[in-house]
């Protein structure tokens, strides 16, 4: 399958008190042949990232950090075939 059909974002941003950004996201994505919305197949996400760097530089560091799940079932000659996937990144960013 592909991932494909309608992604749900939904993401906030937020400025600390030492005026560094920050923000999360949730995700929800379907992975499907069709591209219709499937429940049994589908990812779930969920991220954050704060500012690094200091704020009055002109590039904006930042510290990231992604967690997801996806599932994917399907019927092969009927046998039926399921997956999980979960994954977590660490990582650091930056705007060119």
């Amino acid at each position: 399958g592909l991932l494909s059909g309608p992604q749900f974002f939904l993401m906030g941003r937020w400025i600390t008190d030492s005026n560094r950004a920050s923000y999360v996201y949730l995700k929800a994505a379907s992975i499907s042949d069709d591209g219709l919305w499937s429940t049994a197949d589908r990812e779930f996400a969920v991220g954050a990232a704060i500012q690094i760097s200091d704020p009055l530089e002109s590039r904006r560091w930042l510290l990231t950090l992604d967690v997801s799940q996806a599932q994917v079932q399907r019927s092969i000659n009927q046998v039926s075939q399921s997956f999980t996937l979960g994954s977590a990144s660490l990582g650091i960013s930056v705007g060119i």
